[in-house]
């Protein structure tokens, strides 16, 4: 969550809301509540497409990350999602609202239905996504949908920025940082 923040994405949010950063990858979710400028709350769950596919996600745990997400005091403010990650890009541009940069919940739940609606192999050739996302986009759809349901989200916006982006970010500011001490 941090590496990401350093990208300043809080600098392109407006104050008037909270944000619920959502980062799903292959073993774990990763939830940073964003208000004011400042990471407010920030949890990982072990909960990913990886272990949703091998069955390794007991109810104890969807509990428990249903539980946090109704715990988020944003202190009046809305609450938005920014999702980041391969499968969320790839939703949002398959199904997602490119004009507003975002995906509305009911448009997860229809790629949902409709991936759902393909067989592996099917949603390799005919779909035409790569094998290794074949498989773990519909466990991140999911993920998504659950964890909007739960936190009462209605959108999620998808700024196409990630962890890759977050590490030049840091190596940039890190790197200027030593030369202005030089």
């Amino acid at each position: 969550a941090e590496i990401i923040y350093s990208n300043h994405i809080a600098e392109t949010l407006t104050s008037d809301k909270a944000y619920l950063y959502i980062d799903v990858g292959g073993g774990s979710a990763e939830l940073s509540l964003m208000a004011d400028g400042a990471i407010k709350f920030s949890k990982s769950f072990p909960i990913g497409t990886l272990k949703i596919l091998n069955n390794q996600v007991d109810d104890s745990t969807w509990d428990a990350l249903s539980e946090y997400v109704k715990q988020f005091d944003a202190q009046g403010k809305r609450i938005e999602a920014i999702g980041t990650g391969g499968n969320i890009n790839k939703l949002y541009k398959l199904y997602g609202n490119t004009e507003k940069g975002c995906m509305y919940f009911h448009q997860l739940q229809e790629a949902y239905d409709h991936l759902t609606s393909y067989t592996y192999a099917e949603r390799v050739t005919v779909l035409g996504l790569k094998p290794d996302r074949a498989d773990v986009i519909i466990p991140a759809c999911e993920i998504f949908t659950f964890i909007m349901e739960h936190a009462g989200i209605t959108k999620v916006l998808v700024p196409k920025i990630g962890l890759s982006d977050g590490l030049v970010h840091q190596l940039y500011e890190k790197h200027m940082a030593s030369l202005a001490n030089n």
